[in-house]
């Protein structure tokens, strides 16, 4: 299947009076200064499921980790062909 994407790359200067790139300096700074996110165990609490794989959190798209998944199974399948 093939797929046609364009990307245009757009060279914004440093400092620049762009507003997207001033509000993604900003982010970043704030992020880059604020302390290590913590998790409460209560948030579970409201989540209406957590999916987990092997006792591990799934901390993807769950379509794309069932994609993912559907994937090694085929390949697993097509080397015991092999």
């Amino acid at each position: 299947m093939d797929r046609n994407l364009k990307i245009d790359l757009i060279k914004v200067p440093a400092h620049g009076d762009d507003l997207y790139n001033t509000q993604a300096d900003s982010l970043a700074k704030d992020a880059h200064s604020s302390l290590q996110p913590t998790v409460s165990p209560l948030a579970f609490c409201y989540a209406p499921c957590l999916l987990t794989f092997n006792s591990l959190p799934i901390d993807m798209n769950i379509h794309h980790f069932l994609h993912s998944i559907a994937d090694a199974r085929a390949l697993l399948s097509f080397c015991s062909i092999a």
